[in-house]
């Protein structure tokens, strides 16, 4: 089976966002087939896909499908995405998302 995991990274704010980067390291069960960004790259080693620049109101996508090993079946896994740029001042906001897969 396969499983695709869509990351979204929006800037809300008026201003360019410079060196923004997202971690995304899938968890142990799941096996990297293939990603897509819509800008940057992302390096499935270590889970680091740089962005760059997104302007205001901008959107940049990251796909990433993977394979479930067989050995995980009947468990619960985690992806944990998470956002870094040094535009990021507000420390009120959570710039960390995670989804919850149940494998069959």
């Amino acid at each position: 089976d396969t499983v695709t995991f869509t990351i979204t990274a929006q800037n809300a704010s008026a201003q360019m966002a410079y060196n923004v980067a997202v971690t995304d390291m899938l968890p142990a069960g799941l096996t990297f087939v293939s990603a897509s960004a819509s800008q940057g790259s992302y390096n499935e080693v270590n889970g680091a896909w740089t962005i760059g620049a997104v302007p205001s109101l901008g959107i940049a996508t990251l796909t990433v499908v993977a394979t479930v090993d067989p050995s995980v079946s009947g468990q619960s896994l985690t992806n944990t995405a998470s956002i870094a740029s040094p535009c990021l001042a507000n420390t009120n906001i959570n710039y960390e998302s995670s989804v919850i897969i149940t494998v069959a």
